[in-house]
Parts: C-alpha cells; structure tokens; sequence
C-alpha cells in the first residue's frame, strides 16, 4: 500500500495556485502590450511630393504644414518615391497622372476621394443643384435663387431689375470668405463696371436667417 501511494504521489501532476495562475496571465499580458507598442512604434511612410505648395502671404502651405507634423511626430517619416509611401498626400483636385499612380499603388492610404473635384467648386455644385431642380421641381426648394456667372448674367440682371433681393456674390474657386460681397445693385456685379475680377462667380439671394449650429453658419 506504501508502495503505490509513493507510486501515485510521484506520478500526480503539479496543480497551479491562483497566484501562479495571475502570474501567467499578468505576463501574458504584458507580452501582449510590448507586441502592441512594437506594432504602434512602426514608422508612417507620407510622401509629400504631389501636396500643395503655394500658400498665401501669412499662411503656411500645405507642404510646409505636412512637414512640420512629420518633423514634430517621431512615428512619421518622409519619403519621395510613392512606391515606398504607406500615406500620399494629394493637392486638391486630381490629374489623370495622379488617377493612374493610385491604380499602380494598390496598398496606399490617400487623403482625398477620387473624382471629389467635381463638387469642390461653387460653379460645378450649383450647376448640379440647378438641373437638380429642374428634374425634380419642389424637392430643393432650400436652395435659394442661384446664378452661374458669366452664363447666367443675363438672367440675373433681368432677375435684379424686377426683384428687391440682397444678393451674396462668391467667387467660384475662394475660401476663407475671400473675394464675397452682398449687394443689391447688379453694377456691383457685372464685368463691365470693373467691380468683379474675375468672371468666375455664383450669386445666390442672400438667406436671412440661414440654419445655424450653436449660432453659427456651416458648410
């Protein structure tokens, strides 16, 4: 009977404690969190070469921006030839060129929707919402009278002589609120009076009392 208790408690397995247990489990853990932090610590390849490089006169470019958050973040790098870039940063709007190197460079992040050119420019968006409403009438009645110039300059100085409007003048390719005036008086606007530079603009019936989020306007 000795024998085989002797027998038996040799051949029993070693039973783990709870402390042995959440030994395991904390170093498990920490495994786990080293192997996270070494895939997080991996390098961001952007390549710049195609971002903006003009900038206004108090204004960085958008190049210059890039490479300042590159510089200022140790998990960034800059590389030159997309074909090593995990990130390309595009300018706005692309070219055909830009168009057949994301086809070439399948495993790239890029920062813009192809094609998202087409409603970036006033002209383009209220051309769409024009036809928009002529397809389907009643449906974008939110959209107050707009006017496409030069095409439409005719229509808006008719518009102008038998309307009391205010009307806001935006040119087609601004930001920032550049370039945009409210006026009432159709000299303001037309070409031939020199107050307009450049013909490329949209002129809306100036909205009053616009939606608002927390008492400002939005886009």
């Amino acid at each position: 009977f000795k024998r085989k208790q002797q027998s038996l408690l040799v051949m029993e397995p070693a039973t783990k404690s709870s402390n042995d247990s959440e030994s395991d489990e904390s170093t498990s853990s920490s495994t786990e969190r080293l192997a996270s932090n070494k895939k997080s610590t991996k390098k961001i390849k952007i390549c710049t070469s195609r971002a903006f490089l003009f900038s206004g006169e108090k204004s960085e470019s958008e190049r210059e921006v890039l490479k300042r958050i590159i510089l200022e973040n140790p998990r960034y790098v800059e590389v030159k030839d997309p074909g090593k870039a995990s990130v390309m940063w595009f300018k706005e709007g692309f070219q055909e060129s830009d168009e057949i190197l994301i086809q070439q460079l399948t495993k790239i992040t890029i920062n813009r929707f192809p094609r998202s050119g087409q409603v970036f420019t006033k002209k383009r968006v209220a051309n769409y919402l024009n036809t928009m409403k002529m397809l389907f009438p009643g449906e974008l009645s939110f959209d107050p009278e707009t006017f496409i110039l030069p095409e439409d300059l005719n229509s808006l100085e008719h518009w102008m002589k038998t309307h009391k409007n205010m009307f806001i003048v935006k040119p087609d390719k601004g930001s920032g609120g550049g370039g945009i005036f409210i006026t009432n008086r159709f000299r303001d606007i037309s070409p031939e009076y020199g107050c307009v530079q450049t013909p490329d603009y949209v002129v809306q019936k100036y909205v009053t009392n616009p939606y608002l989020i927390e008492d400002k306007k939005f886009d």
